[in-house]
């Protein structure tokens, strides 16, 4: 805890002398990973795994900064910035790793695109991560383009920079009072252990019950300054919380009048130009790319939804890509017009594939993790789902499952193209 007098001015964190000492002074780990002053390099699949794993503990408190290098490249002088500078400064409080180009590829196997980190970009992976689930803005990223833009205005700026983000997150970390008890607790243990060592001793009850009055006088101060404090913390926070509320439903809004004119836009353009066939590859490679060329607008992919795609064993590539189209070209202008000829187009379209659209069912009652995504802030169930054939083959069974935001007016795909399991299954 640090208290200043007058102006609060600026600093720079940094680890304190004694816990540098401590660290010198013998083994020491963090997260239960042993601390070296070598910044460890990422290349092989073992050890991609590896730090996979730590990202996922669900004991981890401490951020993991992954330094990613060019593709094919191991050397880890071809950083963006300095990963020895920013493990110095922040030894025992974060975990530092350089990331060689070919190993960026295995880490984008294992938690997807959205939350890997390649070609020179640095990204900060926050306590609690979890793949295909996390929103991307969850663990800042920083492009190697911005970090140069830092060092123009000073050299080792970004490293500062990372540096106090790091250490100002371990500060406030959920669970301290559990890993480091506050100065009250700890008087309060003083306090108790004095009575004991004065009761063992044989002290009388004045002297017991004097102790009692000195801790309890002391109790009630520590009340009142907590009470005063909270209760102007609570005021500040209401006002704060009440300001946000307006501007959030201002930007709304105008989000959604603004989503309307695009919409109005959109419908005019293509009604005064001839249509042009969207392209449909032959293979799943590059089953992204594809989806925000063509699909931004109108269909979302979740990050699981890449994961189960990348790990398809579909014998018709094709058939995925237009099921897609037919929620673009057909779901979303029904859910939007609500006409009777836009929703027989969309039952036509249907058939046409031999899909039918149908609630989710138990699913999202009894498995609501599989069943929902992170979305908005907020976990979405995936309350309903495009049926092809039922088979338990991946290669020949298919199911598509999503949701409609109506404030954004899109689809939001959550899984394709196997089944989830329910409690049928």
């Amino acid at each position: 805890m640090c208290v200043t007098r007058g102006t609060d001015e600026p600093f720079q964190r940094t680890v304190p002398g004694f816990v540098r000492a401590i660290m010198s002074d013998g083994p020491a780990e963090v997260d239960g990973v042993p601390l070296t002053r070598d910044v460890p390099l990422i290349s092989t699949a073992t050890e991609v795994d590896q730090l996979v794993a730590l990202l996922e503990s669900p004991h981890r408190q401490a951020d993991v900064l992954v330094f990613s290098l060019p593709d094919g490249s191991s050397n880890p002088s071809e950083a963006a910035a300095s990963a020895n500078s920013v493990h110095d400064a922040t030894l025992g409080a974060a975990h530092v790793y350089v990331l060689a180009g070919p190993a960026s590829y295995l880490l984008t196997d294992r938690i997807g695109r959205e939350l890997s980190v390649f070609r020179r970009a640095v990204r900060t992976y926050r306590p609690g991560f979890r793949a295909w689930v996390d929103e991307p803005s969850r663990h800042p990223l920083a492009m190697p383009d911005r970090i140069a833009s830092w060092a123009e205005t000073a050299p080792g700026e970004f490293e500062r920079w990372l540096v106090n983000q790091s250490l100002g997150n371990s500060a406030h970390a959920p669970g301290r009072e559990e890993r480091l008890p506050s100065f009250n607790t700890v008087r309060q243990l003083a306090a108790q252990l004095e009575r004991e060592r004065l009761r063992k001793a044989g002290g009388t009850d004045a002297e017991l019950i004097r102790l009692f009055e000195q801790d309890n006088e002391q109790l009630r101060k520590d009340l009142q300054e907590q009470k005063e404090q909270y209760d102007g913390l609570l005021l500040t926070a209401d006002a704060e919380r009440e300001a946000a509320i307006q501007e959030a439903n201002a930007a709304k809004a105008q989000a959604i009048e603004r989503l309307h004119r695009i919409r109005q836009l959109e419908k005019k353009v293509a009604e005064s130009t001839a249509p042009q066939a969207t392209p449909i590859p032959n293979t799943l490679d590059d089953f992204e790319s594809w989806c925000k060329e063509h699909l931004a607008g109108s269909v979302e992919i979740a990050n699981r939804a890449y994961q189960g795609v990348r790990k398809s064993e579909f014998h018709d590539p094709q058939f995925i890509y237009r099921a897609l189209l037919l929620l673009r070209d057909q779901y979303v202008p029904m859910r939007i017009e609500g006409t009777h000829e836009r929703r027989q187009s969309y039952e036509e379209a249907l058939h046409a594939l031999q899909l039918e659209d149908s609630a989710t069912g138990e699913g999202v009652k009894f498995a609501a993790d599989l069943y929902s995504v992170q979305y908005g802030g907020t976990r979405r169930p995936l309350d309903r789902h495009l049926k092809g054939r039922d088979s338990r083959d991946r290669r020949y069974g298919f199911r598509l499952y999503f949701f409609w935001d109506e404030e954004g007016q899109v689809v939001v795909v959550g899984w394709l193209p196997s089944h989830l399991d329910n409690r049928a299954s």
